[in-house]
């Protein structure tokens, strides 16, 4: 092998690691609603009200194309944004196992009754902070007077 193959290889390893290490997640409780946007495209509102907005949402592959973490107060603003989600799922449910439950318990995503918790683990892209950013005066200050 030679040295330069082998640098490549702990250039790549040292930024896949770092990568790997600013990936975020979100879990979707017991409670959480769900509303079907358009194919692939939905809104979870979690118990706390907040709203997570995912789309090319595939249950089967267990992926997320996007997602936007919203702050419930208006204006309904993101506080993040990410891509290349993943999910983890406690399971799938039959319709029968999922009669015997509380509806908190589970959802229904495209007919598929998916058991609560679902935990998404994302790329964020994009952070927003929740107390946005400061504004400015729309008209300079005057001399000597601070605000």
């Amino acid at each position: 092998m030679s040295l330069t193959s082998l640098f490549l290889i702990v250039v790549f390893l040292v930024f896949s690691s770092t990568a790997f290490a600013q990936q975020k997640s979100i879990t979707l409780p017991k409670g959480t609603t769900v509303q079907k946007i358009s194919a692939g495209h939905f809104k979870f509102t979690l118990p706390n009200r907040q709203i997570v907005e995912v789309k090319n949402f595939s249950l089967k592959l267990g992926t997320v194309g996007s997602i936007s973490i919203i702050n419930p107060d208006p204006p309904e603003k993101p506080i993040v944004k990410g891509t290349k989600g993943t999910l983890t799922i406690s399971g799938k449910l039959t319709k029968e196992a999922a009669s015997k439950l509380p509806p908190t318990d589970y959802i229904k995503i495209d007919d598929e009754v998916t058991w609560l918790p679902i935990t998404i683990f994302y790329q964020p892209v994009k952070i927003i902070l929740k107390t946005g950013v400061n504004e400015l005066s729309p008209q300079p200050d005057p001399p000597g007077v601070v605000k």
